[in-house]
């Protein structure tokens, strides 16, 4: 769970995407009550034709490693022969922490 001194933050995931050169995989679960789910959507419309969003039907926030369609879809994405990389991120919370620590610039 994400402490509640985070969410005030606004996170700007869509200005970063496109620096991203690998593949981007984003799980993220339709009950989540914590990270609106709309968010990932609207990320989705800005995805390069490479990048993947999987939703998790009745998933909620906490305990997603746990879910069966979460175990089945990540083996299909490390089984990919041939993406060299692949960025996994929680949309609008650690993806522009990791952007910035590469010293990444939003696109403008």
């Amino acid at each position: 769970m994400l402490p509640a001194f985070i969410l005030k933050y606004k996170f700007e995931t869509d200005q970063y995407i496109w620096n991203c050169k690998m593949p981007i995989v984003i799980f993220h679960g339709d009950q989540d009550e914590i990270i609106y789910f709309g968010s990932s959507l609207k990320l989705q419309k800005k995805f390069k034709k490479q990048d993947t969003l999987i939703i998790l039907a009745g998933q909620g926030h906490n305990r997603m490693t746990d879910n069966s369609d979460y175990k089945t879809e990540l083996k299909k994405v490390l089984s990919r022969k041939n993406d060299d990389r692949v960025c996994f991120g929680v949309p609008l919370t650690r993806g522009i922490a990791t952007a910035r620590q590469r010293g990444l610039k939003p696109r403008a």
